[in-house]
């Protein structure tokens, strides 16, 4: 049986959405994520991404409460883990320092659209660094290359 391009795109997203963990095929595992209540942080590049490809029954069935417009202001949900897709550029990861600072969110999970280039990469990091706000970036940052 072929797998189309969609139905990767869509396993993809599905692994982001489980804090790329591999939870294998049986069912308990399959759905232990979806307990797990979550925000989904995404710019406009991934918005149109995600929005063909995942349906909002899916979304919460992952255990995904909220998603937002990381360009928009958001407020404070402590208890809540964030997962982010977005693209790699200046202002979203200054946005990013920014919502760590005010930890948002009880973590923060990171993954990009497209790869990460190294100077950004060490920038956003010294950013992190200065601000004083590495515990609340998870220690991995992912790279989700779903465009053609």
């Amino acid at each position: 049986m072929a797998v189309s391009l969609q139905d990767k795109q869509k396993d993809m997203l599905l692994r982001m959405l489980e804090f790329n963990v591999d939870g294998g095929s049986d069912a308990a595992n399959a759905d232990r994520w979806g307990e797990q209540w979550k925000v989904l942080v995404y710019d406009h590049y991934c918005r149109d991404i995600i929005s063909p490809i995942l349906k909002l029954h899916e979304l919460r069935k992952k255990g995904v409460t909220l998603h937002m417009l990381l360009e928009n202001d958001r407020e404070e949900i402590p208890d809540v883990p964030a997962i982010y897709f977005v693209q790699p550029t200046t202002a979203n990861l200054e946005r990013i320092i920014q919502d760590s600072t005010k930890e948002l969110y009880s973590a923060m999970h990171l993954n990009f659209a497209t790869p990460i280039p190294r100077d950004k990469l060490e920038t956003f990091a010294k950013g992190c660094v200065d601000a004083g706000c590495t515990a609340m970036v998870c220690p991995y940052i992912v790279t989700i290359a779903l465009s053609l």
